[in-house]
């Protein structure tokens, strides 16, 4: 912005070697653009709503599994609502008024997956639920009410692992827990009842791959919100099936003599803030396991879902 006003860039993101951002114009107007690193290099690819200045740009995310941008749009006729770019003025479009008229949909947690992008949103029929858009067309699907009605079930975190959708969800509006999915309401199932104590939920959290494994934070019920892993041998066994991995020890867990026990306080902290990202990846010093920096002494393992327990892990710091 020429002279002394702000332009205020945000949302960097680079893609096939430019740099794609979000930009103010002087009235307060968002404003997607692109640039090679130079000024004669750098143009606007999109207003999305040329008849306003109070549009807003927001959560600007390339997935390079789709060859596409997603971005929370607000336009003063349809709110806040799922967006979707080629990088091209002609193919930056909002994928659906998912809640019509100027109210939002919240959409968040979107993910590239299988060919398509998934995402959770509401509308006043069907509550907040997974949805999906696949790339070329001009709707978003809902895969699955979970909660039917207008109660909503989620997802409050979502990741892909072992060809499936993980999801934090709830199909009762109390009891959010692991689930599974194929991108199909038929497919979609609980995963594992971590915490089985009534109306009380594990809430996971913070999902994280890293090879083989899932790790991520949840309350096993006695033992506080931890650190836990899922193996991609697991994802694909029959849910509630408690046999464990080979090799595991089917008589640990919760209430268990090999239960280590603790609060039921610990980390209430929820869902990481909608990014389309993952968790800091873990981190820190200190040896010990096969994962050095995360301090394992112990493992409780409940059908292939395992928490580390002993030392504290030490995640996402430095």
């Amino acid at each position: 912005m020429p002279g002394p006003g702000h332009s205020r860039p945000s949302d960097l993101v680079v893609a096939d070697g430019e740099l794609y951002f979000v930009y103010e114009t002087e009235d307060g107007d968002s404003r997607f653009a692109r640039s090679d690193g130079t000024p004669a290099g750098t143009h606007v690819i999109a207003d999305i709503d040329p008849s306003s200045t109070d549009d807003r740009i927001q959560g600007l995310t390339w997935l390079p599994e789709l060859d596409l941008f997603a971005f929370v749009g607000r336009t003063p006729a349809a709110g806040n609502e799922l967006w979707v770019s080629d990088g091209t003025a002609a193919g930056t479009r909002m994928v659906a008024d998912i809640n019509p008229g100027p109210d939002d949909s919240r959409p968040e947690l979107w993910l590239a997956h299988d060919g398509a992008l998934y995402f959770g949103a509401y509308d006043p029929v069907h509550g907040y639920e997974l949805r999906r858009y696949t790339p070329g067309g001009t709707a978003a699907e809902l895969v699955v009410d979970l909660t039917p009605g207008p109660e909503s079930g989620g997802p409050l975190a979502m990741t892909s692992f072992a060809g499936q959708l993980i999801l934090s969800m709830t199909d009762d509006g109390a009891d959010i827990e692991l689930w599974r999915s194929d991108g199909t309401a038929a497919g979609t199932e609980l995963l594992q009842d971590i915490n089985t104590r009534p109306q009380t939920g594990s809430l996971p959290s913070h999902f994280f791959v890293t090879g083989d494994l899932l790790l991520f934070v949840a309350d096993g019920g006695g033992t506080g919100r931890e650190l836990w892993k899922l193996t991609k041998a697991a994802v694909s066994d029959t849910p509630g099936d408690d046999s464990g991995d080979p090799g595991d020890d089917p008589g640990s867990g919760p209430g268990s003599d090999d239960d280590d026990g603790g609060s039921s306080g610990g980390d209430d902290s929820g869902p990481p803030p909608p990014s389309g990202g993952s968790a800091p990846a873990p981190s820190g010093g200190g040896g010990g396991g096969a994962f050095g920096g995360l301090g394992i002494a112990a493992l409780i393992v409940i059908a292939g879902t395992r928490r580390f327990a002993g030392s504290k892990p030490r995640v996402g710091r430095r």
